[in-house]
């Protein structure tokens, strides 16, 4: 019989709620409604969206400490959904980055780069 991996399918929803959460803000804006991504909501999203690549990043990295401290042999087996989010949200994050921020104007992208550390 197929046995349904639950914890693997509330992890899959808990890792989509932050996007799930970007694109309400963006409905929001568009609509006229409350503006929680402030003055400059490009760059806030560029940021929010970086926030979750690292805390992804971390989270993925914490699975095999986790299990080899507790014994927890569940948390192994969502190890590679979370490294697949995190590399999502880095995708997004570089995105959101080139086309809210850059506008695709690569001239400016190595200034801008230089320009951050």
């Amino acid at each position: 019989m197929f046995k349904f991996p639950i914890f693997k399918f509330l992890t899959f929803l808990l890792c989509l709620l932050p996007l799930e959460y970007s694109i309400f803000q963006v409905y929001q804006l568009q609509t006229g409604g409350a503006n929680v991504l402030g003055a400059d909501p490009a760059k806030e999203l560029v940021l929010l969206q970086g926030e979750w690549a690292i805390r992804f990043l971390l989270l993925t990295l914490l699975v095999t400490p986790v299990r080899r401290f507790t014994g927890w042999r569940q948390a192994q087996k969502i190890r590679r959904m979370l490294g697949l989010f995190t590399f999502a949200y880095a995708s997004i994050h570089l995105l959101a980055y080139l086309f809210l921020l850059l506008e695709l104007d690569f001239r400016n992208l190595g200034a801008d780069i230089l320009k951050r550390p």
